[in-house]
């Protein structure tokens, strides 16, 4: 009964034993990718905005589209701790005023 019990002691002392330390963690990046779709109402904040442009209208919507590639690390360096995991990448926005004529469609990247 003392062997049955040593040896059943010993596995599970094996197996819980933690074998991080000989392996290399990989530093997994997690990716993703954003899509997003905002309108809304423009404050009347300037003249031109107000009515005082081409079309002799006020501005009073607005809409935009984003799309956004983003990676996110879950914290294998300092400065990721610090930031708690920030995401980083690129993105393009395109965005519409009502206003082609003066405004156009603005896009940024």
């Amino acid at each position: 009964m003392r062997i049955l019990l040593v040896v059943i002691m010993g596995m599970v002392l094996c197996t819980t034993h933690a074998r991080t330390d000989s392996l290399k963690v990989k530093n997994k990046q997690y990716r993703s990718l954003s899509a997003n779709f905002a309108s809304g109402k423009i404050i009347p904040t300037t003249d031109f905005v107000k009515g005082d442009n081409l079309l002799g209208k006020p501005l009073t919507e607005f809409q935009s589209f984003s799309l956004k590639m983003l990676w996110q690390n879950p914290g294998y360096t300092d400065w990721q701790k610090v930031y708690k995991n920030p995401y980083y990448g690129f993105g393009v926005s395109f965005s519409d005023f009502h206003n082609a004529t003066e405004i156009g469609y603005p896009v940024s990247a």
